[in-house]
């Protein structure tokens, strides 16, 4: 299946290009709306601080870390406090 391709490297060239220039044409075609929507960015952030109790984490890591990352332009926190996670 591969001879004719390993013996003539023009027609190899060729049916590459050709495929490349449709992939191109169809691309071109392709309106917005065909496309899959984009989900919004997500960043999640794990902080450990061994040895330490809830209180001590809350307030010497994260405050700080919300505080730092709260500074971003477009940044909402979308967490309530219920579901931040301190581990002792």
């Amino acid at each position: 299946m591969s001879q004719p391709f390993l013996r003539r490297p023009v027609l190899t060239i060729v049916c590459s290009l050709l495929i490349l220039l449709a992939g191109l044409v169809s691309m071109a075609g392709l309106g917005l709306e065909d496309l899959p929507p984009l989900a919004p960015t997500r960043i999640s952030v794990r902080a450990t601080f061994p040895a330490a109790g809830p209180e001590v984490v809350e307030q010497s890591v994260t405050t700080i870390l919300e505080q730092q990352l709260t500074g971003f332009q477009g940044w909402t926190a979308s967490a309530p406090a219920a579901l931040r996670v301190l581990q002792a």
